[in-house]
């Protein structure tokens, strides 16, 4: 008989939990004396600007620059945007070399209780090799400032604070994947991780990265097409050699969502849990390049109380070799190796 096997609940699916709890008891008298500040823009503290000391993100790289002609119906400027979307998407699975920054900040409110978790992500690639590196950082989080002499066993079970990497190379049947539960700023502003004792490593799936491949190089799990796109603009800046592209995704078709859901359900626990607005807007170059992209969405989810959670992420791009260093790892278990 195959063994059953629990889902476990994501990170910020136990924060929101252990947040509730608190607020419950808070609330009925049960933990007297116990102050929970709401915490305002001003408490968070910024993440310093490539911090992975990128030398060319923003720069232009070559390329013959393409014609577009910008419509004025809103279907047809639905469709462009789209276009345009995933012909930067495709540059990005046809570049050379690429490299990806995503500086996010994710906040989770939850009553009047705003959480800060800094997101740093890395994606670095060339034709033969891949490397991701996600770094979630503890900014602001009242759990630990309640109980700080339990920050280290708290975060061992909620895992809020953690770091994960996937590699492949060429000749490679799968990706390597490993997470563990450390994490910090480097003096440089940098985020580091020890990844000497992993909480889990696994192989995974190949990602999409290089132009022999099927597919779309995933900047997010979003659908992004013109069934998918409403309240769509495009517009030329002359000045800049770039098409500025903003538009807003329908969260109401199923299509939409249709992968990016299913991380969020399982990790808060609630089948129900739905984003409640999706806006992406990007730079693209005249070349068909992305500059940079933004992807701003919330969701909403009931973890014991309701739940609003917003993420803002700013991605920026470097098509340079001298940005593309990309480090081998192995899995420490010799019997996945």
């Amino acid at each position: 008989m195959a063994k059953k096997v629990r889902k476990k609940l994501k990170w910020w699916g136990w924060l929101l939990i252990s947040l509730s709890i608190i607020i419950v008891l808070t609330g009925s008298g049960v933990l007297v004396g116990l102050h929970v500040h709401s915490l305002t823009a001003d408490d968070i503290t910024p993440v310093d600007e490539n911090t992975n000391s990128f030398s060319y993100l923003g720069v232009k790289p070559e390329g013959k620059k393409i014609s577009v002609e910008i419509p004025e119906e809103k279907e047809d400027i639905i469709a462009l945007a789209a276009t345009l979307y995933n012909l930067g998407a495709m540059n990005c699975k046809n570049a050379k070399y690429l490299a990806v920054y995503n500086n996010c900040h994710s906040v989770f409110s939850l009553n009047k209780l705003n959480n800060y978790i800094d997101v740093i992500v890395f994606m670095i690639k060339d034709q033969n090799s891949y490397l991701r590196e996600e770094y979630h950082l503890k900014n602001n989080i009242p759990l630990f400032e309640v109980f700080p002499s339990l920050e280290v066993a708290i975060n061992n079970m909620v895992e809020m604070v953690t770091s994960e990497r996937q590699y492949h190379t060429k000749g490679m049947e799968h990706s390597i994947y490993q997470r563990v539960l450390n994490n910090h700023y480097a003096e440089n502003g940098a985020p580091i991780a020890d990844w000497s004792n992993p909480s889990l490593e696994e192989f995974r799936d190949i990602p999409i990265y290089n132009k022999n491949q099927e597919g779309i190089f995933e900047l997010t799990q979003h659908n992004i097409t013109n069934d998918t796109i409403v309240n769509a603009s495009v517009e030329y800046l002359e000045n800049d050699q770039c098409y500025k592209v903003a538009f807003e995704l329908d969260i109401q078709n199923p299509l939409t969502t249709q992968k990016s859901i299913k991380p969020i359900r399982e990790g808060s626990g609630d089948k129900k849990a739905n984003f409640t607005n999706i806006e992406i807007e990007f730079l693209l170059w005249d070349n068909g390049y992305f500059k940079n992209l933004k992807i701003n969405e919330k969701w909403s989810a009931r973890v014991l109380l309701p739940v609003k959670c917003s993420f803002a992420n700013d991605f920026s791009f470097s098509y340079n070799k001298a940005d593309v260093y990309i480090k081998p790892f192995t899995l420490n278990n010799s019997d996945k190796k």
